[in-house]
């Protein structure tokens, strides 16, 4: 069975990082001046465990039914998977979470858009825990620090995700279909 290395998660990182590079220049240069946001001042660097976030913005309800509506789905052996992260299709996520979650996974990573350019650096992350209705989960501070060594544009920017809804909306997937996992959000 193909199994990634490090190298290659990198490489793919890497390539999306370009992506998204592009547009945010695009976005900066083709502003009417520098948004208010791109600021050496919002680097928020935080130690391995002291920034809690919270997803209960969210109400518990509407996670317990999309995990209704998911009841009767067949589980397959998968190692990634894509899903939205806008709620309106709760459902839908979470089918996708009972289809391959486990028990037996040891990190989940979340690539997400950066919604509001916040922070300096194209590639981020937090050592930050997120608060859930199923219960708490820790990053990956091993793994963050072995993709940081690698990739030189990954920068820890707790500020990033205090509002970017495209991780702190499927957090609470992780944390009920993947309950001792760990999180990489980038």
């Amino acid at each position: 069975m193909f199994k990634p290395t490090f190298r290659i998660i990198a490489l793919i990182i890497t390539i999306l990082v370009i992506i998204e590079s592009m547009f945010v220049i695009g976005w900066i240069l083709g502003a009417e001046g520098k948004p208010s946001v791109f600021s050496m001042a919002n680097i928020g660097q935080s130690s391995k465990s002291d920034v809690i976030f919270s997803t209960d913005q969210y109400t518990q309800s509407l996670y317990d039914w999309a995990y209704g509506k998911a009841d009767d789905v067949d589980h397959v052996e998968s190692k990634s998977a894509i899903v939205a992260h806008h709620l309106v299709v709760a459902d839908e996520i979470a089918k996708v979470f009972e289809t391959i979650g486990s028990r037996e996974a040891d990190t989940v990573i979340i690539l997400s858009p950066n919604h509001f350019a916040q922070g300096v650096s194209p590639l981020q992350t937090t050592y930050g825990s997120w608060k859930t209705y199923y219960g708490n989960v820790e990053a990956d501070s091993d793994l963050i620090d072995e993709l940081a060594d690698d990739l030189d544009v990954l920068r820890i920017e707790d500020n990033t995700f205090e509002n970017e809804h495209g991780v702190s909306s499927i957090v609470p997937f992780v944390a009920k279909s993947f309950p001792d996992a760990k999180l990489v959000p980038l």
